[in-house]
This record gives structure tokens, C-alpha cells and sequence, in this order.
């Protein structure tokens, strides 16, 4: 790779540069465009990747590699700097990494395409294009209403108890311990763990009261109740500081929701039963497919964890009371 000092430098700093503005300019406060847009989650790290390979190395380097090993570098960067500068969170950095990468990736492979088949003053001219490109579509983009789907995402688990020992670790859940609450990737990146549910009263209309780390509070009505086999509540955020989650992810706004949750419990045989968690959630942006790769594995990891809590003291209880019954 024939590459000069001075420009791989310009291609950095200027990619930091133009990812950084573009964060600014693509907020909830200013007209543009949201950060939530598919503008800004692909277009946005296109035109860096762009950028980025296309200054940062000299004339006559034609070869690929440069074409994406920088982009590389600058995206990381980017990401890297609005992450270190406040304007994102570490949720929103991770979640958008893999995209904002690829697409960085591709549009070095672009600019190294036009490298090989344009004139210098056509490729100064699709630089600037490209450039562009995000602060025209944005502002088309955002007019367009964003796209609303339901996403249903269910995990079941084995236990070793019988029904009466699941059903009572499901309708309350008195306060977790550290140790039996697993570390997964979702709580590593920030979101915080389940401390404990209480329940007004038993039947529908009772009204669980789910607490989570750092003050998030859930208010969980229960609309179906099948003692032994089957509970149901809608969910609504009651309480999230502001700090606590990323405004992009945070649930009850305008991009995600928790809708609802379910426990059903399928006996197995006289000392084991399945019991499944599901969940409804909403996404509301204009890149469904993506953001629900991510909702999805939040919703899934968070749901499994729980099980594992409700497996563990269910078949503590199970055991107890079999060593008493044997005593």
C-alpha cells in the first residue's frame, strides 16, 4: 500500500471530523434529520468510509486493501469519539458498530471503484457528492412517517420442580441475589439487571411492581391468571431516570416499548415442567430489520436470565421439600 503520512492523516482527523459533525447536525433538537433515521445509521458511515479512502492515500494507489483498511481505522475512530465526547452512549455505540462498520467498508470499496474507472476531476466531484448525500436524504427521510411493527420474542427452559413450585417463583419474585443472576453481553454494555416484583394481590388486576438496577421501575398489570398454568400483564415504564438508559433505547419512547409478558407452564411429567417466558415489544424507526437483530437479543438475554433465577430457587424448593418428605 502506497500510502503518504500526511494523507492518511487528513483522511483520519477529517473522517473524525465529518462523523462528529454529522452526529451533531443529525439530532432530535435540530431539523435536519433524528440520529434514528436510516440516513444516519447507513449513509452517514458510507460517506466516511467514502472519504476516507478516498483521501487518505496518493495517486497511483489503485489496490483494494487501502480502500477498506482505512475506512476501517476511520470508523472506528468516529465511533470511538462520540462515545469518549458524550453525544453517545456505550448502548448506541455497540448497536450501531457493526452497521456504521460495514457500511464504512463499502463505501471504501465505492470510492476505490471510482478510483479505478473515473477522471481525478470526477472523482473530486463524486467525493462531494457523496459527502452530500446524507444532508439531502435526511431531511426527505424525515418526513416520512416511521415504520411501527410488534416483535414477539420467547425463551423457554427445563426445570425440575413441579408446577406449584413454579407458579409461586413466578407471581412474585422476592429480591435477586447477585450470585444468581448471571453477567450477560446486555449488562456488560449497560442495561441493568432485575431486582426483584411484588404483587399487590392475587387474580387479574393485580399489579406487579418490577424493580431493576439504578431505579427502573416497571407497573405490570395482570390481565390473565391461571394459577399453575398461565400469567399475564401488560407493562409500562412507571420509572427511568434519564441517565439510566441511552434516550435512543430507552423503553416507553418514541423508538421502543414493552408491551406485554407471559408465563405459561407446560408440565412435563410429576417433577419437571417447561416454563416459557414471551414478550412483546415495539419498534418504531425507520430501519425495523436492523434495530430488531438488537431489541431482539436484549429482550431474549434479559428473558433467559430470569428463567435461570426462576430454575434455580424452584428446584431449591423442590429439593427441600423432597428431603423433608424423605425425612
Amino acid at each position: 500500500m502506497r500510502l503518504t503520512k500526511s494523507g492518511l492523516v487528513l483522511a483520519l482527523l477529517g473522517s473524525v471530523l465529518y462523523g462528529l459533525v454529522g452526529r451533531l447536525a443529525f439530532s432530535d433538537q435540530l431539523p435536519i434529520a433524528k440520529p434514528m433515521t436510516f440516513t444516519f445509521i447507513f449513509l452517514m458511515p458510507l460517506a466516511v468510509g467514502y472519504f476516507a479512502a478516498a483521501v487518505g492515500r496518493g495517486e497511483g494507489d489503485d489496490a483494494l486493501a487501502p480502500g477498506l483498511v482505512i475506512p476501517f481505522g476511520a470508523a472506528l475512530m468516529v465511533l470511538v469519539t462520540v462515545l469518549a465526547v458524550g453525544v453517545e452512549g456505550l448502548i448506541c455505540v455497540v448497536m450501531m458498530a457493526p452497521i456504521f462498520i460495514l457500511m464504512a467498508l463499502l463505501g471504501g470499496a465505492l470510492a476505490t471503484l471510482v478510483r479505478w474507472v473515473a477522471s481525478r476531476r470526477m472523482r473530486a466531484t463524486a467525493l462531494f457528492s457523496v459527502l452530500l448525500l446524507p444532508y439531502v436524504a435526511g431531511p426527505v427521510e424525515n418526513r416520512m412517517p416511521q415504520a411501527r411493527t410488534h416483535r414477539v420474542v420467547e425463551n423457554r427452559i427445563r426445570i425440575h420442580a413441579g408446577a406449584e413450585d413454579v407458579w409461586a417463583q413466578i407471581i412474585r419474585v422476592p429480591p435477586i441475589r447477585p450470585e444468581e443472576y448471571g453477567t450477560s453481553f446486555i449488562h456488560r454494555i449497560g442495561f441493568p439487571r432485575p431486582i426483584e416484583a411484588t404483587l399487590s394481590h392475587d387474580g387479574i388486576g393485580g399489579v406487579r411492581q418490577a424493580s431493576f438496577e439504578r431505579g427502573v421501575l416497571f407497573r405490570e398489570t395482570v390481565i390473565v391468571w391461571e394459577p399453575l398454568r398461565k400469567l399475564s400483564f401488560t407493562i409500562a415504564a412507571d420509572s427511568i431516570p434519564t441517565k439510566t438508559l441511552d434516550q435512543h433505547v430507552t423503553v416507553g419512547g418514541e423508538y421502543f416499548d414493552v408491551l406485554d409478558g407471559t408465563y405459561e407452564i407446560v408440565p412435563i411429567a410429576p417433577n419437571e415442567t417447561e416454563l416459557v417466558l414471551s414478550s412483546t415489544h415495539r419498534l418504531s424507526t425507520h430501519f425495523n430489520p436492523y434495530a430488531g437483530l438488537w431489541t431482539d437479543l436484549v429482550m431474549r438475554q434479559i428473558q433467559g436470565n430470569i428463567l435461570e433465577v426462576v430454575r434455580g430457587r424452584a428446584e431449591a424448593t423442590a429439593r427441600a421439600e423432597a428431603k423433608s418428605s424423605a425425612g
